[in-house]
């Protein structure tokens, strides 16, 4: 049987959780789960319950019968459990990894479901994403992102010699992912080589920096607000850890660290053996701004250490621009978001769920085009960045692009928390994209059929919804083609590719803007593009080579 999602979760992270973290029973200042509750003002214009879609279910249910877990080598292995690759039953094009942690100790079941509860509260382009989980008597499994590349451990191995051009590239990714998890009160805490993926894109060139993806937050922690620290004893791999974290004293400045050994590997090629770091014959070829950021990172003392903020706007970490947003990505752009503005609820609750069960190949240049806007790297975009970065790319008026964002940020906005998260973004990108394989439709179609009917009634609606099962069953007639009450897989297709075109009340998109190509320039006869901070980088936006490469001096 499939249970409404985090009851399991909520009711372990206010038993065992949230005391081990300092945080009291829930009150009117926290959510049950022991993390921050959204602001008061999200919730007024939330439409979406974006948590819930990432399914739990029970014991009853077995995870063999939803997906075929493919035998032979497992991706990766450790204490407790491993990770191996599966399909979807029924859309084998629908990739997924599995992660299976035995109950063969406390501590073990412990530390799973901890990390489940983490991966539901975040959403980040460089952060494996949960879809969902199942348990038995033996284990819990993790239904898990899929990413199609391998550790930086591997890469850095196979190069032989590193390109500190790339090194910024990987380095930009992981800070500003670091910086997105400290915000939302969360430590790694086992940050290194092995745990940060990277993948390549098929067509295209071999010297862009891949996309990089943070995995493995067994040993995350959330620490209560207030608070500088987590409670725990000593967790991660020695190597990477900090010194503090050593005598089990674990703070977001340790992730820091370790983010710094891994740039120190990176750069040398093997890790510190002494206390003087970033200096000696071995780093004649690293520039001096590298050498500088090192020595930050690796500040024994934590006053003086850098934080993922500070690191990520670092001279070296922002010397190198990206991939610019484009005129004609704006123009389409502008032309989604308007469209799913003028969408019914149910359609953009289903395109949320589709945005979800995307591919990281689909989802690539969305991914560029989402980091491109959210210029404070904090994996949100506020109203404020769209804003700058239509008018920075279009000749029209920042009043009037102003006017047209206000229009539809709250329609994009999905869950109310007056930022726009990434999930949020593809939703709405995507609204009249081709990327919809028959097999991602059918993923997105069982994330509402909860009971496994082959349909999808109000109550399973009303579950994502901010509306009742009564408001729902009011809107089904208008998808429901043939009028049994419910919505069938073929009639969720048609509500997902439903025209809006004579949909009332859309904004108008600031005159001019359609016409907008590659060629596009501005009132001063200058295109205006927006470089990003973090994303895929070209050769031609990279700074000159250092004149050494360095050799790898020892292994990992």
């Amino acid at each position: 049987m499939l249970r409404l999602p985090s009851s399991a979760v909520r009711d372990w992270a206010s038993k065992k959780v949230a005391p081990k973290l300092g945080i009291k029973s829930r009150t009117s200042h926290q959510s049950s789960d022991g993390f921050p509750p959204k602001s008061p003002c999200g919730s007024k214009n939330g439409t979406v319950h974006r948590k819930s879609f990432v399914l739990e279910h029970g014991c009853n249910e077995r995870i063999d019968d939803v997906y075929d877990i493919m035998p032979g080598k497992e991706l990766g292995a450790g204490g407790f459990g491993t990770v191996r690759r599966a399909s979807l039953k029924g859309a084998e094009s629908v990739a997924r990894a599995v992660k299976t942690v035995r109950k063969c100790d406390s501590k073990a079941e412990e530390l799973v479901w901890r990390e489940i509860a983490i991966l539901r509260h975040i959403d980040h382009p460089s952060i494996c994403r949960l879809f969902e989980t199942f348990q038995d008597a033996r284990s819990v499994h993790m239904v898990l992102e899929f990413i199609d590349g391998r550790e930086l451990f591997d890469e850095i191995i196979e190069r032989r010699s590193l390109d500190e051009r790339w090194a910024v590239g990987i380095m930009q990714q992981v800070f500003g992912a670091l910086k997105y998890c400290h915000e939302k009160k969360i430590i790694h805490r086992d940050l290194k080589p092995e745990n940060i993926m990277v993948t390549r894109l098929s067509g295209r060139n071999d010297e862009l920096v891949p996309r990089v993806i943070l995995i493995d937050f067994g040993m995350a922690v959330m620490y209560a607000p207030g608070c500088t620290a987590a409670a725990g004893g000593s967790m991660g791999t020695n190597d990477y850890m900090a010194p503090e974290c050593l005598r089990g004293h674990c703070t977001p400045a340790s992730d820091v660290w370790s983010a710094g050994m891994v740039l120190h590997a990176m750069l040398i090629g093997c890790l510190p053996s002494s206390r003087e770091i970033a200096t000696g014959s071995s780093w004649d070829h690293v520039s001096s701004a590298a050498r500088e950021l090192v020595q930050g990172l690796l500040q024994v003392d934590l006053s003086r250490r850098l934080s993922a903020e500070q690191a990520a706007g670092h001279a070296w970490t922002t010397g190198v621009a990206s991939i610019p947003l484009l005129p004609k990505h704006v123009n389409k752009m502008m032309k989604n978001f308007t469209s799913f503005h003028g969408s019914m609820k149910l359609r953009r609750a289903a395109l949320t769920a589709l945005a979800m069960q995307l591919t990281s190949q689909q989802l690539n240049d969305y991914r560029e085009q989402f980091v491109a806007i959210d210029s404070d790297g904090n994996g949100r975009i506020s109203k404020q960045e769209l804003i700058d970065s239509i008018s920075a790319t279009s000749p029209m008026c920042s009043s009037e692009v102003g006017s047209w964002v206000e229009s539809v940020f709250d329609s994009v906005d999905t869950d109310g928390s007056q930022e726009i998260d990434y999930t949020e973004w593809v939703a709405a990108a995507i609204h009249e994209s081709t990327c919809r394989s028959e097999q991602t439709l059918l993923a997105a179609f069982r994330v509402f059929d909860i009971d496994g009917n082959g349909t999808i009634d109000e109550k399973e609606f009303a579950r994502v919804l901010a509306q009742t099962p009564q408001d729902i069953a009011s809107l089904l007639p208008q998808y429901d083609t043939n009028g049994d009450g419910v919505i069938d897989f073929e009639e969720f297709k048609s509500l997902l590719n439903y025209s809006v075109a004579q949909a009332a009340n859309q904004p108008r998109i600031p005159r001019g803007l359609t016409d907008l190509s590659c060629s596009s320039v501005s009132s001063c006869g200058t295109y205006r593009g927006t470089p990003s901070k973090i994303g895929l980088y070209s050769p031609r936006c990279l700074p000159p080579s250092p004149a050494h490469v360095m050799p790898i001096k020892c292994s990992l």
